[in-house]
Parts: structure tokens; sequence; C-alpha cells
């Protein structure tokens, strides 16, 4: 099989991560590969596929031209793409442009098989864009949904739940095998490095991860909220059994704690190497990405932590009528007002249609909803393995959620048996090339395209 990748996102790994897994394993069946992509997700690609790997820009019919001319050369089986967001939020500007309706009358023409690799639930919402008629204006409604009708959809997995989902599209496969595994020496290594030596496990070990994208947005937006992020951890990981150091992982900012009650050691971004064995050496990684794909590459090893906020300020400053943290809300506000807001990735607003209802009816009473059981479904609609969050600005709360998934025994080992029973349905499917080869020489399985 001969496939071509499509990836445009030039802000974010996540994609270009899970493509590259996918790529490999066509190759290694004999098959060939090419890229498509953004700088920064074709700097990726090269390192694994050199001579493959075609840039995007930031011109579309440049862009249009080099896939017309790959397509005409290489004569792919398969054209698949990570993302869909010039048809899903046409209103957004592109970094590198692509689809049109130029392209896909151009698309109709070309005789391969189609793919949508969702990452994160995407169909249903491309569905309700096709049956929009004012929605599908720019691309023209029948060119649109010939396109969509040609477009299978493959659900990569861990992000994806690898067993049946009712109402579903897509088929789901094996990205990567996990749990993934270090040694135990590798892991006294990297814990002694930052609790000291013969100190390994007489502290906390913490990871907390942040995205170069994410920074970038937060900072075109002015949004201050890494400037206090080690004094709101502080908050939350103080007075626990043992000492708690802090790893922040960001090329872009660092994180402190003023009290100095919690150690924070901020480093740069990693080599994947490193950071997967700093990942596996931790007690805890906690992100603000409720999709972040840390999370994904840690399950059955490290229990993870989803930082999300489903309040304004006005809401967190009724319930916390003193304290440290209503301090540093109101000097958040102060710097810059209303940059407190309900997001599940920051910076990104959440759409209040994806809220739970128990978060509304929590926000409505004034107080952060209850921490139950592990959650399963991200950004209100990607059913998914379990996961723990807790509020931003939750309060004594959130600071018992921390408490429980270090201190708790028994809430860890219930995790776990949940991520292990998610990774023994993960382990059963067949790899992504293996779905895609199906997928081309077997084109009737008609129920697991977009339309």
């Amino acid at each position: 099989m001969k496939a071509l990748f499509v990836c445009s996102p030039s802000r974010a790994f996540g994609e270009i991560n899970s493509l590259i897994p996918l790529a490999r394993g066509i190759e290694g069946a004999g098959g060939e590969v090419w890229f498509l992509a953004s700088p920064l997700a074709a700097a990726v690609a090269r390192e694994h596929f050199p001579s493959s790997v075609f840039e995007l820009t930031s011109d579309r019919e440049w862009n249009q031209g080099i896939l017309r001319r790959m397509t005409k050369k290489f004569k792919p089986d398969l054209i698949a793409f990570a993302e869909l967001y010039e048809i899903l939020r046409p209103g957004r500007k592109p970094d590198c442009p692509l689809i049109d309706g130029w392209l896909l009358r151009w698309v109709a023409d070309v005789n391969c098989s189609l793919a949508f690799v969702d990452f994160i639930a995407h169909v249903p919402m491309l569905r309700s864009i096709a049956d929009c008629r004012p929605c599908v204006m720019r691309f023209g409604a029948r060119v649109l949904q010939s396109f969509l009708e040609r477009l299978w959809v493959i659900l990569p997995c861990p992000l994806n739940e690898p067993g049946h989902v009712e109402q579903r599209c897509g088929i789901p496969f094996r990205a990567e095998t996990l749990p993934l595994r270090i040694d135990d020496g590798t892991r006294a290594r990297t814990r002694a490095k930052f609790l000291g030596q013969g100190r390994e496990e007489d502290g906390f070990l913490v990871l907390r991860t942040g995205s170069t994208w994410q920074t970038l947005l937060a900072e075109q937006r002015g949004h201050n909220l890494y400037k206090h992020l080690g004094d709101i951890l502080g908050e939350y990981l103080c007075g626990l059994p043992k000492p708690v150091t802090l790893v922040s992982v960001s090329s872009r900012h660092q994180i402190s704690c003023k009290s100095g009650r919690l150690e924070i050691r901020n480093i740069a971004n990693l080599p994947p190497r490193e950071f997967d064995e700093l990942a596996l050496s931790s007690d805890l990684v906690v992100t603000d990405n409720e999709i972040g794909y840390t999370l994904a590459r840690t399950l059955g090893r490290v229990p993870g932590l989803v930082l999300v906020n489903s309040f304004y300020a006005a809401d967190i400053l009724k319930r916390e009528k003193s304290g440290r943290l209503r301090e540093i809300v109101n000097t958040m506000e102060s710097r810059q007002p209303d940059c407190i807001y309900p997001h599940k990735i920051f910076p990104i607003p959440a759409d209040e249609d994806e809220f739970a209802d128990s978060w509304v009816k929590a926000a409505e009473a004034n107080a952060p909803p209850a921490s139950h059981e592990p959650k399963t479904v991200r950004l209100g609609r990607l059913v998914s393995s379990a996961f723990v969050s807790a509020e931003l600005y939750g309060g004594q709360e959130t600071k018992r959620v921390f408490e429980a998934i270090l201190c708790d025994n028994g809430r860890r080992a219930r995790l776990k048996q949940l991520e292990e029973s998610f990774l023994d349905r993960l382990n059963r499917l067949e790899d992504g090339a293996s779905v895609l080869r199906r997928l081309v020489w077997q084109d009737s399985i008609h129920e697991h395209r977009v339309l």
C-alpha cells in the first residue's frame, strides 16, 4: 500500500506523533509513505522519513499544487487527513491553508481511497455541517457531500475507546502498544536527579506538562495564568505526608511558588526518550489539556490529573471568601480582566454545550463539582480512557483530589485497574496499517464513512 498523510496542525505535536507509528507500520509491511505537513509536523516526520516529507506553506494555491504533484508522481492508494478544521471552523484562518471548494472538486477525480484520522470525535460535527446549508456555501453542498461520502474514518487509540461505542462512526486501531516500560535502575536514577540521591522514595515527584502552542496562544491573548500557576499548585500540594517536587517541562515559560512550600524545578522540553523516562518515574502527571498526548502514554503506569475550569472569576470569589486562592484570582483579574473563564484545554474557551450537566448545576450553586470516580468522556463527547479531573480554582475540593490521587492507595489501585482493562482492549486491536489496508482493498464497509 502507498499512503500520503496530510498533517497541517502548526502548533501541536499530538497528530504527527500518532501518525508516525501508523506510517512505520505501513512501511514495515512493505508499503510506501509520504507526508505533506506543516513546518512543525514536517520537522518531526523528517526524523523518521527524511526523504518522504514535503512542507506546507502559508499559501493555499502553492500547497494545493504540491498535493497535486505528489499525487500525480506517487499515485497513492490512500490519502489520509489528520484534521479537517477548514471544514469544521471555516472562519478560523489556518497557518497552512489547503482545503477549499476547488480542492474538494479536484479530489473527486483522484483515484484513491480517502481517510480521516478522527482524534477527538469530530464526525458528528462534520455531519451536522453537511446538513447545514449556510455552512457549506463556501464549498458547495454537493461537492462537500461527495467528499464526506468517500471519507473513511479511523480512530487512533488510546485517545479513543478501543471497544464498541454505540452510534460511533469509525474503526478504532492500536496506535501504539502500551503500557510503556522503563527498568528499575532508570527509574531510580531519574527520581534521584530530582529528589536527591538516597531520597528517591522520600518525596512525591509530580510532573507538570505544558505545550508550547498553549503558551504561545496564552501570550498572544495576554493571559497570565502561568505567572500564578506555581502558587495555585502550591496551595494544593502543601501539607502532604511527604515533600513534593514539581517538575514543570516547558521551553517557553517557567512557574514559581512564592510561599516556598513547594519545590519547583523548571526544565526545557526534553527529547522523547528522556521525557518518557521522567513521566514514567513520576508519582503523578498534571496537565491543563484534557486530550494531552502525555496522558495516553502513561496509561497503566502513572496516574494523570487534568486541571479544568468551569467558572468565571466572580463565581470563584463568591465561593472563596478568604485565603491565598482568593488573593491569586483577584491579582489575575486586576492585571487582565476576564482572564478566568471555563476551559478544558487552556487557553481555549470551552463551548457551553460541552459542559456536563453536573458542572453547570455546580456552577449555578457556586461550588466546584464533587470529585467522584474517574471520568471516561473528554471534551463532553470523546469516549476515552479513564482519567481524573479537578477544578483549577477548586480550593479545598481540589486539594482533596491531589491528596487522594497521591496518598490513597485504594484510589490509585482502582484507577490502575480501569486503565489495565482499557489497555487489554487496546492491545487486542489491529494496528493502523492493517486497518488501512483492509479499507483500501475492501471498499464495502460503508458504516465507517462520514456520510
